[in-house]
């Protein structure tokens, strides 16, 4: 990150904004995802990755804010923060079923379309 915002930010941008993240991919998908505890675990997160997504920052800022932040250590914290928002988003997905959400959308769409 240092490399990446400092001196050598203007000539080598493309190597940055291209290169590096294409080889973290291959490299990931590649050596890392094929082991199999690791690829369940990154497809289970994967599932609900949206959620999560939409989710952390209110539990960050509003709802757990004190309760996140107070294990202390950076890498505890954002596995707190995972944790939390994983069960918000299962949550929500189990409550999105139950109340049928998908058929309350379709028809939306149909009477939009």
């Amino acid at each position: 990150m240092v490399l990446r915002q400092g001196k050598l930010k203007g000539p080598l941008y493309p190597l940055w904004d291209a290169v590096i993240p294409v080889l973290t991919a291959v490299i990931g998908c590649e050596f890392i995802f094929a082991l199999p505890l690791i690829g369940k675990l990154f497809h289970f997160l994967g599932v609900y990755s949206a959620g999560i997504f939409l989710i952390h920052n209110f539990i960050r800022t509003n709802w757990l804010n004190d309760f996140t932040y107070s294990f202390g250590y950076p890498a505890l914290i954002v596995l707190v923060l995972l944790a939390d928002s994983l069960v918000a988003s299962i949550l929500i997905e189990k409550l999105k079923k139950v109340l049928h959400f998908d058929r309350f959308l379709n028809r939306i769409i149909g009477w939009i379309g």
